[in-house]
């Protein structure tokens, strides 16, 4: 009685043992897989934070997109995925000053005078909606963005996750979340 009581506890020893050294593992593993991809950038929109040829893993679990985010999403318009910043979240209000720089709520974003020359279709002042976000590229004079595009918003549904890491090339490695 005592050696079987004995092969149980060591049987049980084992099977934790495999539980914590097999099965935990392999099951952090493959979330984190589902959890992150992996993109190239193909433009230089959002120079010179990230620039062409770049590769940044991007997190789909995301959660509370915030101002100043950089957001990987798809264009309905476009049939492309894009990168951008998040410049205005839900419930901001979008306007140009006098001087036609970009304002979100009343805080000037970026000189913009050079909007008027590319037919930016920001001409009244606009909240945006609800599970929507207004986008630019870092680099303004090129990239197309919430400023041009018929529908200025990127839905949340659209949103596949937050950049979070700049990995390659190496040296110019870094966090691309604040």
């Amino acid at each position: 009685m005592i050696n079987r009581l004995k092969f149980n506890n060591r049987l049980i020893y084992i099977l934790l043992w495999i539980i914590f050294i097999i099965i935990i593992p392999v099951y952090l593993a493959n979330n984190l897989v589902k959890s992150v991809f992996f993109v190239t950038v193909t433009s230089n929109s959002m120079y010179p934070t990230v620039k062409s040829g770049d590769r940044l893993i991007i997190y789909r679990n995301y959660r509370n997109i915030k101002r100043n985010d950089i957001i990987v999403f798809y264009s309905e318009e476009l049939d492309k995925n894009l990168i951008k910043r998040v410049i205005a979240v839900p419930g901001d209000i979008i306007d140009l000053d006098e001087n036609l720089n970009l304002m979100v709520n009343g805080e000037k974003v970026a000189e913009s005078n050079y909007f008027i020359n590319r037919n930016c279709l920001i001409h009244n002042q606009f909240v945006v909606p609800d599970e929507s976000y207004f986008v630019i590229g870092d680099n303004f004079d090129n990239s197309f963005d919430s400023r041009f595009w018929n529908n200025k918003f990127v839905c949340s549904n659209s949103i596949l996750g937050r950049a979070v890491i700049l990995f390659y090339p190496i040296e110019r490695f870094k966090y691309l979340f604040i």
